[in-house]
């Protein structure tokens, strides 16, 4: 059972597809599919798939560990701000990915 941010870290990588389950600060991006572009110690980068739109790099910071909260073995809450808790992202790793 995945339940540390050092199994979290070491399960994204380049390539990994994510969908993204539901996200209270940007709930625009509720569905979306967003695939790893890049990773380094406190963040990693993704680019939403299926966009008709430009598309731009985006960020997500890791949190601290208290703010991630694994759901099952392909699905976790990450914390997007330590000074507003309310503010998270659920994520699932698509199918077809392994740990």
């Amino acid at each position: 059972m995945m339940s540390t941010l050092a199994d979290l870290k070491r399960r994204i990588v380049p390539g990994v597809r994510l969908r993204c389950i539901a996200n209270t600060y940007r709930p625009i991006l509720d569905g979306t599919i967003r695939k790893v572009f890049r990773t380094q110690g406190n963040a990693f980068t993704w680019f939403q798939e299926s966009s008709d739109v430009a598309q731009k790099e985006s960020w997500t910071y890791y949190p601290k560990a208290r703010g991630l909260q694994w759901l099952d073995d392909n699905t976790f809450v990450l914390q997007l701000h330590e000074k507003h808790p309310e503010r998270t992202v659920t994520l699932a790793f698509l199918e077809g990915v392994s740990a």
